[in-house]
């Protein structure tokens, strides 16, 4: 079926045999499982669309670290900005039923993936920049700041799930990388600075994959583009 942003709240609690949940979305069917799923780590690529990952898989600029697995369009929600979309891809609702319909709503008003979780007795965790978009509640909550100057918080994003998937510090980790976006406002989407900021997300985005154990599903996911 057409696969669809609020769909990927549900399909974590199917995958992750969580109970006492309901939402909008439905859970879509994960191909090529040969495992019971234990962790889920879904990675958010701000403004990266999927007309850019056929692009630049084509052009095999970018690839994923193991297999299986496969990548489909996604229809995201209106207004296709950061706290809207990223409402409707953590609650498995629509905005009007999530609460977050503009840039200045900040309260949801359903549970998010991260309330569902911590129900069903597991660990939670989020990784974000220094941008607070959403009122979120984790285990573990990282907004973290551009410690080393160098305009961007990927860096310091990237170590911190690093710590994350190397001990194990979490079952449900969600991870933001905003430079793609922040790029694309700034120099263009397809200039040679976008382009350089897309490889080394990418670069960033393998080694996580590498290092996590077995039985982790890994989802990437945009909130615009």
């Amino acid at each position: 079926f057409e696969r669809m942003s609020v769909n990927i709240a549900p399909t974590t609690y199917q995958l992750l045999a969580l109970t006492n949940w309901q939402t909008q979305g439905e859970a879509a069917e994960v191909s090529n499982l040969s495992t019971t799923i234990e962790r889920v780590i879904v990675i958010l690529l701000d403004g990266f669309s999927w007309l850019f990952w056929e692009n630049l898989t084509n052009l095999e600029l970018v690839h994923l670290a193991r297999e299986p697995f496969f990548a489909e369009p996604a229809i995201t929600v209106y207004p296709p900005i950061t706290n809207v979309a990223t409402a409707a891809l953590l609650t498995g609702y629509w905005p009007k039923s999530n609460g977050i319909l503009t840039r200045q709503n900040h309260q949801l008003l359903a549970p998010t993936v991260f309330d569902i979780a911590s129900e069903n007795g597991l660990v939670t965790e989020y990784i974000e920049g220094d941008v607070g978009f959403l009122n979120l509640q984790a285990d573990f909550e990282h907004w973290l700041i551009d410690k080393n100057g160098n305009g961007f918080t990927d860096d310091e994003i990237f170590e911190e799930a690093e710590r994350s998937i190397t001990t194990n510090r979490s079952d449900y980790l969600f991870i933001h990388f905003h430079g793609i976006d922040d790029i694309g406002h700034s120099s263009g989407p397809n200039s040679q600075k976008w382009l350089e900021k897309v490889l080394e997300i990418f670069s960033m985005i393998n080694q996580l994959i590498i290092q996590a154990p077995e039985n982790t599903l890994f989802v990437l996911t945009a909130d615009h583009g």
